[in-house]
């Protein structure tokens, strides 16, 4: 016969419920609970909730640090990776260097993130080609565009590759936060108001991130 504590760990319900107590950032990055991440993965043995609640809690957020979900990756067989992809829920990266790009799209190539609701995304103006992601039930997307002091009056054309990245992978997307503008006139906005006019914009900030 169970005891009261064996069912209250083997109950989804109230097994969940304790895990909610726990820290929301799902042990994803900072280096000084290494230890405790290793020791949590080590009960996802245990049964298939146990498995099923941990790895959420690993992969949900895994925002740690900036492309966090990059240095994750890399430590995962592709074939494995769209197994983990299926429970990321928030992502953050940055793409300011071309060699950022590139390492996204080979890390992301072929996956869907199904779970994936709030994207951030940090691009450089001058990018044309921005990562390639896949996340048919993203509804909000924050796009921060990095100004180029040297090279503002090319115009952000980044923008571009942000059209063909809603069109080609996000169709449920409801709102975009631009994080910038005060070097960038309304010209843009226009345009992008025009072609997806389901999609609410908010300007979040009038400060411009320079690299």
């Amino acid at each position: 016969m169970n005891t009261a504590a064996q069912r209250v760990l083997t109950t989804p319900e109230l097994f969940c419920r304790i895990f909610d107590f726990l820290d929301d950032g799902g042990y994803a990055g900072p280096v000084s609970l290494r230890y405790d991440r290793h020791n949590l993965a080590r009960c996802a043995s245990i049964n298939n909730l146990w498995y099923q609640e941990i790895m959420h809690r690993f992969w949900a957020r895994p925002v740690g640090e900036m492309n966090g979900l990059l240095r994750h990756f890399r430590r995962v067989k592709r074939y494995r990776r769209q197994f983990y992809a299926n429970f990321v829920m928030r992502l953050n990266i940055m793409s300011v260097l071309d060699m950022d790009i590139s390492r996204c799209n080979i890390a992301f190539r072929g996956l869907s993130f199904p779970q994936l609701e709030v994207l951030h995304l940090t691009v450089r103006a001058r990018h044309a080609n921005i990562p390639r992601i896949r996340a048919p039930a993203l509804e909000v997307l924050h796009f921060t565009l990095c100004i180029d002091p040297f090279k503002s009056l090319e115009g952000p054309v980044a923008m571009k590759g942000l059209f063909r990245l809603i069109k080609g992978g996000l169709p449920s997307l409801k709102l975009i936060k631009f994080d910038f503008l005060s070097e960038v006139n309304d010209h843009p906005l226009a345009v992008f108001q025009r072609h997806f006019p389901h999609v609410e914009i908010v300007k979040e900030l009038d400060l411009v991130p320079k690299f």
